[in-house]
């Protein structure tokens, strides 16, 4: 995930910085930091982002939602392998 994919979950889903940070779990702080590249978007961080769009979408099949990296539509995400 990159910090736009991160920016880009933001916008679909009217979060402010503040709130996203708070639902990460991390400071608005980290959270900037994350964005601007500073600090790297941890698989965890990856895995709320992925849960928490599923949330917001209602979907029940796990996996499903938001795209991440791959660029296509927040209701078509298959979240890759972890490495």
């Amino acid at each position: 995930m990159t910090p736009d994919d991160l920016k880009i979950f933001m916008l679909a889903h009217d979060l402010r910085q503040k709130d996203a940070a708070e639902a990460l779990g991390v400071s608005p702080r980290h959270l900037r930091r994350m964005l601007c590249g500073e600090r790297t978007i941890t698989k965890t961080i990856q895995r709320l982002v992925y849960a928490l769009n599923d949330l917001a979408l209602g979907n029940q099949q796990a996996g499903q939602g938001y795209t991440g990296d791959r660029g296509s539509s927040p209701s078509t995400h298959h979240e890759p392998p972890l490495k």
